[in-house]
């Protein structure tokens, strides 16, 4: 393209993807994870958890909840292509699909959670311990679900815990850049 054109081109809004009506039903089916995953809180706790959200992760709740909306669709949509293919190919079972789904949803809500609760931004509260502890169940059940029908598969699902587990723990001081690298 000349530069001339170019200059008088809009300028494109980078990584920005624009959701189809089937992608944009898989982000409410991830949501509706992200709900399902509050109302499993003990009642007591509902509200505090729903502050929670909106303060910590500026979720919104209102007109529609969507905890998704601060990923960029790319991070949650190859669960997306995996669920669309193993369905048209019969390689999913829709219990297969919604444990993908839940395991990825506690996925990414677990990340930034351990991040910040790691680095003090956040501090370990009742709360923060509770929703931390329901997510990773949550999570390993799905994960369960999704190793049952593979062969090594529950072997596979606690060893990537482990490896996890092992990569965020004490490390050794590193006294040189190589040894860190």
């Amino acid at each position: 393209m000349p530069e001339s054109s170019m200059a008088n081109s809009p300028s494109p809004c980078f990584g920005r993807v624009n959701s189809t009506e089937a992608v944009a039903a898989f982000g409410h089916e991830m949501n509706r994870e992200m709900m399902a995953f509050l109302q499993s809180l003990p009642a007591s706790t509902h509200a505090d958890a729903v502050v929670f959200f909106m303060q910590h992760f500026r979720t919104s709740f209102f007109p529609a909840f969507n905890y998704f909306r601060n990923y960029h669709t790319p991070s949650w949509s190859i669960i997306y292509w995996l669920d669309r293919m193993g369905a048209d190919h019969g390689l999913l079972t829709s219990e297969d699909s919604r444990h993908a789904r839940t395991a990825h949803a506690m996925a990414l809500f677990l990340h930034p959670l351990d991040d910040h609760l790691e680095d003090g931004q956040l501090p370990a509260t009742h709360l923060h311990v509770l929703l931390r502890s329901q997510a990773w169940m949550r999570m390993r059940e799905a994960l369960d679900g999704m190793a049952a029908g593979v062969l090594g598969g529950a072997k596979i699902a606690t060893d990537l815990i482990n490896e996890y587990y092992a990569s965020i723990g004490c490390q050794p001081d590193l006294e040189t850049l190589d040894g860190y690298c």
